[in-house]
């Protein structure tokens, strides 16, 4: 079995509760908060705004912090608009996302703080489309296994929101793992192996094939 194309749009979450990267740990003076942003695909400058409602929300200032990204090195940086501000980075799920992997001390109104390490929100760039009921690859013989039960890697190419579709030229053979299958398993992973939640319809061309006709 073999993939020919693959389709589906860039809507992935990468900040979720499941993900356990939703919060914004922070103090103005002795008041301690915790700020949970809703679940969704966020740019630095997306968090930023969420942020800002966040905030709004707890009845502080909207503008307590103004996070923005750094387009140049794509670092993200932080205003901090209170002397009694601190953010505690290390404690928030979200700082991976930003960049961050110390906490920010107190300082002047007005403080600009640059995150340690480029942003991390961009950092799912593939699909990897697996089948549960695959292994293997198709290499002349039926004994060489390799890949496990991955079908495809699908790159990324498409801004927040759109479409990408991507058409093998080279399909990714596998074997079947049983000789009776009643029901075809899918999962999507990112190019680490960490299942995504995949928010909007996908499909795929499948081919299946006796192996001596698997030369697509």
């Amino acid at each position: 079995m073999g993939i020919r194309t693959f389709s589906a749009f860039n809507t992935t979450n990468n900040l979720s509760a499941a993900k356990g990267n939703n919060t914004l740990k922070f103090s103005v003076g002795a008041s301690n908060y915790t700020l949970t942003i809703p679940d969704g695909l966020y740019n630095v400058a997306g968090i930023g705004n969420a942020v800002i409602e966040g905030v709004t929300n707890l009845g502080l200032a909207y503008d307590l912090m103004i996070i923005n990204p750094n387009v140049n090195t794509g670092h993200s940086i932080v205003q901090l608009n209170s002397a009694s501000l601190s953010i505690q980075w290390t404690t928030s799920g979200i700082a991976p996302l930003l960049g961050f992997t110390t906490n920010t001390p107190t300082g002047p109104a007005g403080r600009y703080v640059t995150s340690d390490t480029i942003a991390g929100v961009g950092s799912i760039t593939e699909y990897v489309v697996h089948c549960a009921n695959v292994l293997g690859f198709l290499a002349g013989t039926s004994g060489t296994l390799k890949y496990g039960d991955i079908l495809a890697n699908v790159p990324i190419t498409a801004p927040i929101s759109q479409q990408f579709v991507q058409e093998s030229y080279h399909i990714q053979w596998r074997y079947f793992n049983l000789t009776k299958i009643d029901t075809l398993s899918f999962y999507i992973t990112d190019q680490n192996g960490v299942l995504l939640e995949v928010n909007d319809e996908w499909t795929a061309s499948i081919i299946i094939c006796p192996e001596d006709e698997a030369t697509i």
